[in-house]
C-alpha cells in the first residue's frame, strides 16, 4: 500500500463518520510511535477471530482505532509525518457485525480485500481511479 493508498483509505473512512457506523480500522505491525498513542482505541472490541494478520511470526501488535473525525484526522496527518512501517505493515477494518476490509503490505500495490457488506460509495472511493 503506498503511502497515497493509506491517504485514499483515511479520506474513505472519514466520509463515512456520521452515517451511523462504528468501525475500527486496526494498524498491524509494531507499537505506534509514542506521538501517535493517544489514538488507540481504549475498551475497543478484541478483533474478530476472521481477521487474519498479515505477518505470522514475529507475532505482530494490532492497534484499535476507532473511526471518527479527530482520530482520522491525526491518522491522516501521522502518514505525512512518519513512514508507513512505524504506523503499520498491513490494515484491517471491523465493525460489530466482524471484517470488512484488509490491506496486506505497505507499499505494495494489491488491491484491498472487501467484504460484500461494505457500501458501495465506500467500494468506489477505494478505486485507484477514484476522484479525489
Amino acid at each position: 500500500m503506498r503511502p497515497e493508498r493509506l491517504e485514499i483509505l483515511i479520506r474513505a473512512l472519514r466520509a463515512r463518520v456520521g452515517h451511523g457506523d462504528e468501525w475500527i480500522l486496526w494498524l498491524e505491525g509494531r507499537r505506534l510511535p509514542p506521538d501517535l498513542e493517544g489514538l488507540a482505541a481504549s475498551g475497543a472490541n478484541p478483533p474478530p477471530e476472521v481477521l487474519e494478520r498479515g505477518t505470522v511470526w514475529p507475532r505482530s501488535v494490532l492497534t484499535p482505532i476507532r473511526c471518527s473525525s479527530p482520530t482520522l484526522d491525526a491518522l491522516a496527518g501521522a502518514v505525512s509525518n512518519h513512514a508507513l512501517p512505524e504506523i503499520a505493515d498491513h490494515v484491517h477494518v471491523t465493525d460489530a457485525g466482524g471484517w470488512l476490509l484488509s490491506l496486506y503490505d505497505v507499499g505494495g500495490d494489491d488491491p484491498p480485500s472487501m467484504s460484500p457488506r461494505l457500501p458501495a460509495e465506500f467500494r468506489r472511493a477505494l478505486e485507484p481511479t477514484a476522484p479525489q
